[in-house]
This record gives structure tokens, sequence and C-alpha cells, in this order.
């Protein structure tokens, strides 16, 4: 019997869309294997996630690269991106324990502080702000329109409000932008990639 993956190592890339046109060509990149998974969102500047991996392995990054350039193109009109320049058994992914709703928090660090604000949120580390299962499913070191990805998540969305605001406190992060979306247990296209409802945010 082979061993499971080792989801720590894979090469991961975040892309959020403005419109939610973009939802079906994300819908096919996802059907293709481009895209690892996708979620509409609630609230927040964007309407989509779109979360990008590659296995470890030879010429990983530039395989992730390439699927993140498909997942770019997708967008109708406009994205916000970057990739996971640090990866451990922490990043956010399909994989990583999920509570029914999530924030996704894009952190612009202090200049040259990137590193200490991705540490500051380490659930391992002696007082920790956020603990696995309590409100931490992941977070990742990047490089691109933020610095650090947070995913923080809760039973209902009133309940990410607080983790939001504790997040805010802590030290050397410059700027914040937050979406949140509901977290289906085990994501598929099948079943998520249904037509955008009419009274779901534009």
């Amino acid at each position: 019997m082979s061993a499971p993956p080792d989801h720590s190592k894979y090469v991961d890339g975040y892309v959020f869309y403005k419109s939610r046109s973009s939802w079906m060509k994300v819908c096919q990149l996802w059907h293709d294997g481009t895209v690892r998974f996708a979620v509409k969102n609630l609230t927040g500047p964007d309407v989509i996630v779109a979360f990008v991996g590659e296995d470890p392995g030879p010429n990983a990054d530039a395989k992730r690269n390439a699927k993140m350039l498909k997942a770019e193109q997708a967008a109708n009109p406009s994205f916000s991106s970057a990739k996971s320049t640090l990866i451990t058994v922490n990043a956010p992914s399909r994989w990583s324990p999920k509570q029914p709703y999530a924030a996704h928090l894009r952190i612009k660090a202090e200049a040259g502080m990137g590193r200490d604000v991705y540490d500051a949120f380490d659930p391992t580390r002696p007082g920790a702000p956020f603990e696995p299962g309590r409100g931490y499913n992941g977070h990742a070191l990047c490089k691109g329109k933020w610095d650090v990805l947070v995913e923080l998540g809760a039973d209902s969305p009133a309940d990410l409000v607080p983790l939001v605001e504790k997040a805010r406190t802590l030290p050397n992060i410059k700027s914040m932008i937050v979406t949140t979306a509901k977290m289906p247990a085990s994501p598929t296209p099948d079943e998520e990639c249904k037509p955008w409802p009419d009274d779901s945010p534009k």
C-alpha cells in the first residue's frame, strides 16, 4: 500500500476574482485539474477565490506558475494573486481541517517584515494567537500582491468577526484585505460548480 501524499510539500498559489462572471471559467479549470478547488465568497471586495497547486517534484515551481497563469487568465476582468514561497503543513488547502465558515486574510507586511508576520501566526509557537480547530485553518508566506495569506475558521460568520479583529492586532501588519466564504467539507467541481444565484454578490 502506498503512503498517503504529503500535502505539506505542495507548491501553491491563490487567485481572488472581482467578478462572478469568472466563475464558470474557474470551474472549467477545476474540472481539468488546473485549479485544486474554488469557493464563492460571502463578503469582501472579491467574489471568488481559487486555490492552485502542484505536486512536489522536478520543476514544481514552473508547473505551478503555468497553472497560475491559466487561473489568472480566467479573470473577467481583474484579479489579485500570490504564490506561496514557504510551504508547510499549515498552508491553507483543501485538505486542511475546515470549520463551516472561513475568513481569508491577505496581509501586506511592513517593509521587510513578511516572515515575522508569517511566524506570528504559527500555531505551534508559545502564545500563538490561534489554534487548529479553534480559529486557525492555515497560513502561507507568499510572493505577489500580498505577503501572507491566513485562513481562519469558525462555525458562523458572526464568529469570524472577533478572530479577524484579533488578527489585526498582531504587529508589523501594514494592511489587510478580508473575504469570507462558506467552506464545503469535501469540495468537488461537480457539486460546487452551479450557476451563480441571482441573489449572490456581484
